[in-house]
């Protein structure tokens, strides 16, 4: 059965954790759990949304996780995009008394900073789903049918000082590609009078649509091993996060 996540109010509980790091993978053998976690994308008024492709559309949608075995949790990982493919590794149980007291993996590296493939192993704690969107539009006989570009933002938000945002990630897969890179919440946007800051991305991911012709647009979400905010300190909070994803048709991408 599916587990309800929220592209607006994405609902991260930080899991008790022991220990402390100052960056990157977490040196105990835990997870962050994720059990509140729900997903709803939000399109603007000019744009359609639906979690079933000949379901009924409208501008929200919520979404499901659809990983078996998830459990509601979310591993440190390596996540890999190819075409039509991906993958997501964590850290093997014994790779873990590799992680010195500063949360630094100190064994064998490749290239890309992450722990070489003989200290990972594949995780199913990642959340993933599909959304259909679509705008409608008269099209005479003939005629070619417009296109619009749409665009994707996202927010999230932080209860706590010591924050995981920066290590989250999100991705678009279209068409069987990842839509430009993976994206990241590594902006601070805003600072609460009570000292919440808040991360912020917009712009970085654009999909075409043609008139009355629903797209699959998947989306993945995952925590980053090597990211800096991915340590225990952040993890053993118990404060929720939340996320806000929307998708929106900029006035001017009419064809």
């Amino acid at each position: 059965m599916k587990k309800l996540i929220p592209a607006i109010g994405m609902t991260l509980l930080g899991a008790a954790l022991l220990g402390t790091s100052t960056y990157a993978w977490f040196s105990a053998n835990k997870t962050v759990t994720a059990t509140g976690m729900n997903l709803q994308a939000k399109a603007d008024s000019s744009l359609l949304i639906s979690s079933v492709e000949n379901g009924t559309y409208s501008n929200t949608t919520l979404l499901y996780n659809d990983v078996s075995g998830a459990d509601g949790y979310l591993d440190p990982v390596k996540a890999t995009f190819a075409s039509e493919s991906y993958s997501f590794m964590r850290l093997k149980s014994e790779a873990k008394a590799l992680v010195n007291d500063s949360g630094e993996f100190t064994g064998e590296k490749g290239d890309d900073g992450y722990p070489t493939a003989a200290y990972l192993e594949e995780s199913n704690k990642y959340y993933h789903d599909e959304v259909f969107l679509k705008f409608e539009a008269s099209v005479a006989q003939g005629s070619e049918a417009p296109t619009q570009t749409v665009e994707f933002s996202g927010i999230m938000k932080s209860a706590s000082s010591e924050q995981i945002f920066p290590a989250y990630r999100v991705a678009l897969v279209v068409d069987g590609a990842v839509v430009g890179d993976p994206i990241s919440f590594s902006q601070l946007y805003v600072k609460d009078p009570d000292g919440t800051e808040h991360g912020r991305v917009s712009g970085t991911a654009t999909i075409t649509l043609t008139a009355n012709a629903p797209k699959k647009v998947e989306v993945y979400a995952w925590l980053d091993g090597k990211d800096s905010a991915c340590k225990n300190s952040n993890a053993i909070k118990g404060d929720a996060f939340t996320v806000d994803l929307s998708f929106t048709i900029p006035s001017s991408s009419a064809e």
